[in-house]
């Protein structure tokens, strides 16, 4: 059985119409698509390329692709619905001594890139991630991991299901180690690598589905010459396992969630096996269902869907394909085991379909309980409508008070500012008053004491001429005796 690990594409747009995008080594990069129950020709976007390709579906059905040509400069080619537009993006990236990879995922309008460059010499291969806005505007690049070794797989990027960035891949420290990286759109920076599982081989294969804040991964770990293929679920504080199988030659896996139920497969032998849980990962269908693969190529394909039903019930990154005369998907068209003669697997569909059975009646009543819900919202709308209609005249009123308040207020000011200038003009002449009435009181004194000197004169004046008349009185009176004798 050959695994054909190179990019295959799946795309589905929300009317329905199938694309699948390919390399091929004698036509390059190609693609064709399904309408109306009919595969159209292969059509060649460019035939002088690499196989390193990715292709992207943006939420209004536009379809992006993202290749590398043969010189190494990487493109971005966008189909507008007649033919494909092509920017170039980097320009000579092809190095002998370096071998460069890439997987891209669209999110808000941005494209975001994890470029892995495997350094020939010393076998170091490091993982950046880059950006492309809208305006097709390339980033700066930022270093996520340097890994000292080459895998054959080296990562899977894919989109969680709130739109973040969700990085699954493996480095080497003292032994092997798997685990994966989220991207926090807020700070625009990777997390901490969070450990799922270490061994002292290279983990052959894995796949995963990032649901909310729980994590759900499918990996083949090898001890010996068994593979075991392990499944966890959980968070980077509380991660739980569970070793669904082991074979020989496990070649591959993946794994998907559609409706709550998780569904697992893997491939081993020509033949393809899956089982499914329906209480979160805590049991799984035993045995596994198996089916033979009627075709000697088997593809990985990456999965894309803008349908609104794919949107509404199924979380998958990935899917198995054969590509013979016309796609066929295997986990699609096989999805419901066949009935086994054993037991516990007897025992667990009975489960299942009660499960299932009280799902049912629950939808029931969750309906009619929306239903009455819905009644209920409609009278409070009303009523909201009715209050907002007087809010609303409320408003015009509130409004029209405040505009003649503001124009009353700007009149207001003015008249502040008369009284505030007369007052400042009172304040300066009372201020000279006061300086002319100091330089008089002034003057007073000085007046106050030369009357009082002029006074002290007069009583000396007085004094003296009191003497003088004393004295001419005792002349007169001698020269009077004088005469009487």
């Amino acid at each position: 059985m050959l695994i054909n690990n190179e990019n295959f594409y799946i795309i589905k747009q929300n009317n329905g119409t199938l694309w699948n995008f390919q390399f091929k080594e004698d036509k390059g990069l190609i693609y064709k698509f399904l309408k109306e129950n009919s595969w159209s020709e292969y059509y060649v976007i460019n035939d002088k390329v690499s196989k390193n390709f990715s292709v992207m579906l943006f939420s209004d059905d536009s379809i992006n692709v993202l290749y590398q040509d043969l010189t190494g400069t990487i493109i971005l080619s966008k189909y507008d619905g007649i033919g494909w537009r092509n920017k170039e993006i980097l320009k000579n990236q092809k190095s002998k001594n370096f071998d460069i990879n890439f997987k891209a995922v669209s999110s808000k309008d941005k494209i975001h890139i994890i470029f892995s460059v495997l350094n020939r010499k010393d076998n170091t291969t490091t993982l950046f991630h880059e950006s492309i806005d809208e305006r097709n505007n390339l980033s700066n690049p930022k270093i996520i991991d340097t890994i000292k070794y080459n895998y054959k797989s080296p990562y899977n990027f894919y989109l969680s299901h709130n739109k973040n960035l969700f990085l699954m891949y493996q480095r080497f420290g003292d032994k092997h180690e798997i685990g994966y990286k989220l991207f926090d759109n807020n700070i625009e920076r990777w997390s901490d690598f969070n450990l799922i599982d270490v061994s002292i081989n290279p983990f052959t294969n894995y796949s995963a589905i990032m649901f909310k804040s729980t994590v759900h991964a499918l990996y083949i770990k090898k001890e010996g010459s068994i593979d075991n293929l392990i499944y966890i679920h959980g968070n980077n504080l509380n991660l739980k396992n569970n070793k669904l199988f082991k074979g020989e030659n496990i070649e591959s896996c993946l794994i998907f969630i559609m409706y709550g139920e998780i569904w697992c497969f893997w491939v081993m032998d020509n033949q393809l096996y899956s089982n499914f849980s329906i209480n979160n990962g805590n049991n799984f269908s035993n045995p596994p269902y198996e089916q033979s693969i009627g075709s000697s190529c088997l593809y990985k394909a990456g999965y894309i869907s803008n349908d609104t039903r794919d949107r509404r019930g199924l979380l998958v990154n990935e899917i198995y394909v054969t590509d013979d005369d016309s796609l066929q998907y295997l986990i699609c068209t096989d999805l419901a085991p066949s009935i086994k003669n054993n037991n516990e697997y007897l025992l667990y569909m009975e489960y299942y379909m009660t499960q299932i059975f009280l799902n049912i009646l629950l939808y029931e009543k969750a309906f009619k309980k929306n239903e009455q819900s819905i009644a209920e919202l409609k009278y409070h709308l009303e009523e909201q409508k009715m209050q907002t209609q007087f809010y609303e005249r409320k408003f015009k009123t509130i409004n029209k008070a405040y505009t003649k308040f503001i124009s009353l207020k700007g009149e207001l000011n003015e008249n502040t500012n008369l009284l505030q200038g007369n007052l400042i003009n009172r304040e300066e002449k009372i201020k000279l008053l006061e300086k002319m009435n100091k330089e008089k009181e002034e003057e007073i004194f000085v007046l106050k004491e030369n009357f009082l000197k002029a006074q002290d004169k007069i009583l000396l004046l007085t004094k003296e001429i009191r003497n003088l008349k004393g004295k001419l009185m005792r002349i007169y009176d001698k020269t009077n005796k004088k005469n009487n004798r």
